[in-house]
């Protein structure tokens, strides 16, 4: 798993950045383990009616870091000042398809992509941490800043995915 191979950056990465690429790769620890020793049939029903499943809410947090990629990593890192829009999950086919899934195969991609993203991110100078862009909500847009905001929300629904297991079955430790 991540936590346990340490994150080495290349670049002259901060103590914070470190830190905060750290609890990243850690949190996609505690999602393979709530998602842990249950069939698909409990990952896919949902606990909570109108709620998502454990296997919706792992779809929501991998689209959110391909989101990251293709829609505010890559742009701010390609362009000056880009402009970055809204994500809405509700209108995302993607998403919709990726639900579909089996969710084993979800999950396996979901910690290939996160392994890729931070050492993507560990091997960034501090200048590409700092480049910005435009962003409708949040005036501060630059790399850092978006990926921090990606690590708290992800944190979120780390929550909600184990509040969900815990309702299905004993949470694995």
């Amino acid at each position: 798993m991540f936590h346990k191979r340490g994150i080495m950056t290349t670049s002259a990465a901060s103590r914070p950045v470190t830190a905060l690429l750290e609890r990243y790769a850690r949190q996609a620890d505690d999602v393979a383990r709530l998602l842990s020793g249950l069939p698909e049939n409990a990952i896919t029903q949902r606990a909570i009616p109108d709620k998502w499943s454990l296997s919706e809410l792992l779809c929501h947090v991998r689209r959110v870091q391909q989101i990251f990629v293709s829609h505010r990593l890559e742009p701010l890192l390609a362009t000056d000042q880009p402009e970055l829009g809204l994500y809405d999950p509700d209108e995302d086919e993607d998403f919709e398809a990726m639900c579909g899934e089996p969710t084993l195969e979800v999950l396996a991609a979901y910690l290939d992509e996160r392994r890729e993203l931070i050492e993507r991110l560990a091997a960034l100078t501090p200048e590409q941490w700092d480049r910005a862009g435009h962003h409708p909500i949040y005036p501060q847009s630059d790399v850092h800043t978006l990926f921090e905001y990606v690590v708290h929300h992800e944190a979120h629904h780390v929550y909600q995915l184990f509040q969900r297991r815990a309702l299905i079955s004993r949470v694995p430790r």
